[in-house]
């Protein structure tokens, strides 16, 4: 098993991923500018809030438009290259609960808080192991079956009536 580990190491290696909690105003694609200024006035807001102190999740709870406010606005877990390119590379470039500037992307204004990140890592051998086992097991199984089916066959006898 540790030999399979060792073959296979790539199947074992997480990418670095980030946590973040989000305020996310929408801007529609057919939006007037007036439409898109006062949108873009109102996250402005919202951050200046935020940098007197005002609580992120409070407002992500009563501002932001992407359905995560009960959650705080917090986001699952992502690899940078899950993101768009231009929030990956603020939020990988955060500080553990530092906040953002607004972030402008083709869908609205963003304001982004990493939460937490976890680094790029191999899992070890320990975590790995009932992995393997099943991924084994399975190998065995699919190789085992054609043989015995066929085996199966020729021992079979079929009957006319």
């Amino acid at each position: 098993i540790r030999s399979y580990y060792k073959e296979d190491i790539i199947f074992y290696e997480e990418p670095e991923k980030a946590t973040v909690a989000q305020i996310f105003i929408r801007v529609r694609a057919d939006a007037t500018e007036s439409e898109r200024r006062a949108k873009e006035g109102l996250i402005r807001q919202i951050h200046e809030k935020l940098r007197s102190g005002a609580g992120f999740g409070a407002m992500a709870a009563k501002h932001s438009e992407d359905g995560n406010g009960s959650r705080e606005g917090i986001l699952e877990a992502m690899e940078r290259d899950e993101l768009a390119p231009e929030l990956g590379s603020v939020i990988f470039n955060l500080k553990p609960n530092e906040i953002s500037p607004v972030v402008r992307t083709g869908r609205g204004f963003h304001i982004l808080k990493l939460v937490n990140r976890n680094p790029q890592r191999t899992r070890a051998y320990d975590e790995a192991r009932g992995e393997i086992l099943s991924r084994l097991s399975r190998e065995q199984l699919r190789n085992f079956m054609p043989s015995h089916i066929a085996e199966l066959r020729r021992n079979l006898e079929i009957r006319k009536r």
